[in-house]
């Protein structure tokens, strides 16, 4: 019974850290489903689930018994110690604002037990103390490709971006085709035009009557409260600026998040709000400042990514996408 319970809260605990990893930019958009209406933390994770699976057979098959197991638990173990003691130090600086050394002091006692506890277990790591080692190595090494990549992919998408106040005089002046409803443009940018933003303008070159620039920003705390959800700005008579704030542990959902946004003048009626988004393929480049395994990791990723659709709460049959290659 106590090996279910374990097993359990190793399970959520995978989900609850991988949606909170994936909301702070640390892994790329994965399947997350909500499995309840009443809690919003109850979600279950394929992709996660079934690595899971994978991991606990190939541990059962290549130990054999739990008393095998024992010099990986122990490094577990002891390594989470440290680990959740240096973010202690972090929690009592920053947030209790007691001073760093202070904090040292208060943790140090308890940080210098831990260290002997996984020196010892160092003494295991060939008996299987390697393996949380490991695991820990490949979740890094995804996490540090992942973000390196999305670094290069957030440089070339600035290099020949236009300012959002430029662009949006620039189309609200232009003698072009106006047509009805609401337009919602995704942007990762505070002061630059969405790029699918500019490709609609240069393929149909028609603006809608009401065109929102959509912005989403996570912070890092697990929840925003609802007054403070928008923060909205009128860029001219034609555009409006919106920067969404989620905590790590919030679910994004755009539609209702505009809906809300009523009170600031924005019309967002589910038939007449068309929402434009792009869809990047990333491709190799002759040169580049990631090595081919890295940029191989990187790629992958995206593949498994989730569309933005799903993970944003976008209705599918309300969605327009432009393509856009992007070489790193």
């Amino acid at each position: 019974m106590a090996t279910v319970i374990a097993s359990q809260a190793v399970i959520s605990g995978a989900f609850s850290i991988t949606r909170q990893a994936v909301q702070l930019g640390l892994l790329p958009r994965l399947n997350i489903q909500h499995t309840s209406k009443a809690l919003e933390g109850q979600i279950y994770v394929s992709a996660v689930n079934w690595m899971l699976f994978a991991c606990v057979i190939a541990l059962v098959w290549s130990f054999g018994s739990s008393q095998s197991l024992a010099g990986a638990y122990g490094i577990a173990v002891s390594g989470d110690m440290i680990v959740t003691s240096m973010l202690a130090v972090i929690a009592l600086w920053k947030f209790r604002k007691l001073g760093l050394w202070i904090s040292m002091l208060i943790i140090a006692p308890f940080f210098l037990v831990e260290l002997l506890f996984f020196g010892a277990n160092l003494l295991k790591v060939a008996d299987g103390g390697y393996v949380p080692l490991m695991v820990a190595c490949i979740l890094g090494l995804l996490m540090v490709s992942w973000l390196r990549g999305a670094s290069l992919i957030s440089e070339r998408s600035q290099r020949n971006s236009v300012h959002l106040s430029d662009a949006t005089r620039m189309l609200s002046k232009s003698a072009i085709g106006r047509a009805g409803g609401t337009t919602v443009f995704m942007t990762a940018y505070a002061d630059v035009a969405p790029a699918v933003l500019m490709h609609n303008f240069k393929h149909n070159n028609i603006i809608h009557n009401q065109n929102v620039i959509v912005r989403i920003k996570v912070e890092d705390v697990p929840r925003i409260a609802s007054r403070n959800r928008a923060t909205v700005s009128r860029l001219n008579e034609d555009f409006h600026c919106v920067e969404l704030r989620y905590g790590y542990m919030e679910t994004v959902n755009i539609p209702k998040a505009l809906h809300a946004c009523a009170k600031y003048g924005i019309e967002s009626e589910p038939m007449k709000t068309s929402y434009f988004l792009s869809r990047r393929t990333i491709k190799w480049a002759a040169t580049s400042q990631m090595p081919s395994w890295q940029r191989a990791i990187f790629i992958g990723l995206t593949r498994v990514a989730n569309p933005a659709t799903t993970y944003y709460r976008i209705p599918p049959d309300r969605v327009i996408e432009l393509g856009q290659y992007i070489a790193i």
